[in-house]
């Protein structure tokens, strides 16, 4: 459970309660975990090797936004170089993928 510790942290609490209760009914589950696949107003998907397990909860844009402040230490604009190569890697080597629309001005990213 330590190593999904690591990634759980940087949930909101409902978001980090429902996946923890997950892991702990599911070992197993735990360590086939690939991917936690999160998109704002859908439902979260868990992906394994073998499938892919939909949880119910759809996450909000406010929830998304504190994820992300999570995963930057609050300083967004300190992690802008990683979130334009789209992912952040953060303690633990675990890389967290990054999809979304940018704005490009005088081919600098804002």
């Amino acid at each position: 459970m330590r190593e999904i510790e690591e990634i759980l942290r940087y949930f909101p609490n409902p978001i980090y309660s429902l996946l923890k209760n997950t892991f702990m009914q599911n070992r197993d589950l735990q360590k086939n975990l690939q991917e936690i696949r999160i998109r704002t107003e859908k439902s979260m998907i868990l992906k394994t090797r073998q499938a892919d397990i939909i949880i119910d909860y759809q996450i909000s844009t406010s929830e998304i936004l504190q994820i992300l402040e999570k995963l930057c230490e609050n300083s967004i604009y300190a992690y802008k170089n990683q979130i334009c190569e789209g992912f952040l890697t953060v303690r633990g080597g675990h890389r967290i993928g990054m999809v979304g629309t940018a704005v490009i001005e005088q081919r600098k990213s804002n």
